[in-house]
């Protein structure tokens, strides 16, 4: 019952009483439906699915602001990798507003949703695709962890045959390269394990990189975080926020950099 009267709490500072009639909808209609929601600070409603992980995404994202960033420069081009429904391209388009930013996702309903989403913001494209380590053709997983937790294997892979759908697997350096980008001042990686992969060999484009933002998933996937932290060995700054791991180049990283969080690395 706590539990219950908290998600109603939460659905009402985050929404108002749109909030109430999205928790009403979710206790009452039993399947997946959509509804239009309105964050606080997002001046366009935003479409949220009942019975989902949308409403916990959107909470991560606009109530616990876990993207929040303090940095010493304002991202001009960031990379939002597993975008899901947009939400984090929204908030990142808010925060900072002369921002480009690519947004890729994978999986096809998530996709759906989020091209919705970012119909009236100019700024964001949309990718249907998977960051990997090399430009190929992936299949989906469905793991059982809602719409949040989607992954992607090769075809070679034991469960391939449970995949549902292909994807193409793109690497950082190709999505540089189709968007013309120059520099992405922000990375943000949450990719349900496949940081493994993707940061095996970085070489080709790590260094045109200025912050990354990214969730660490070794319970999914040995070996994430030591593939990560040997990709970022020339970043001079690490903090950690939520369940973000976030790394820096010393130029984005704020003159009091204790007293936001940055914490300087050694070497």
């Amino acid at each position: 019952m706590l539990g219950l009267f908290q998600r109603i709490s939460d659905n009402h500072t985050l929404f108002g009483l749109r909030g109430l009639v999205f928790a009403a909808k979710s206790r009452l209609i039993p399947h997946p439906t959509t509804a239009k929601v309105t964050p606080p600070g997002v001046r366009r409603p935003l479409f949220l699915r009942t019975r989902t992980t949308d409403p916990s995404t959107c909470k991560q994202v606009f109530l616990k602001t876990e993207y929040a960033l303090d940095l010493a420069r304002q991202p001009r081009v960031i990379i939002d990798a597993g975008a899901n429904i947009g939400l984090t391209s929204i908030y990142f388009t808010y925060r900072f507003p002369d921002a480009r930013i690519i947004a890729i996702e994978p999986e096809a309903t998530n996709f759906a949703l989020l091209k919705k989403n970012i119909s009236d913001y100019p700024n964001i494209s949309a990718v249907h695709a998977a960051l990997w380590k090399q430009d190929t053709l992936l299949d989906l997983i469905d793991p059982g962890r809602g719409h949040w937790g989607f992954q992607t294997q090769t075809r070679s892979d034991q469960d391939a045959e449970n995949a549902l759908h292909k994807v193409p697997g793109l690497t950082v350096a190709s999505i540089i390269s189709q968007h013309r980008l120059d520099y992405v001042d922000l990375l943000k990686v949450d990719i349900e394990g496949s940081e493994q992969e993707v940061f095996e060999d970085a070489s080709a484009w790590i260094d045109r990189i200025g912050v990354i933002i990214i969730e660490l998933h070794d319970n999914f996937r040995p070996h994430c975080s030591r593939n990560v932290y040997e990709a970022v060995s020339g970043f001079e700054y690490e903090s950690q926020r939520g369940e973000s791991h976030l790394f820096a180049r010393s130029r984005y990283v704020p003159g009091s950099a204790t007293a936001t969080g940055w914490i300087r690395r050694p070497g």
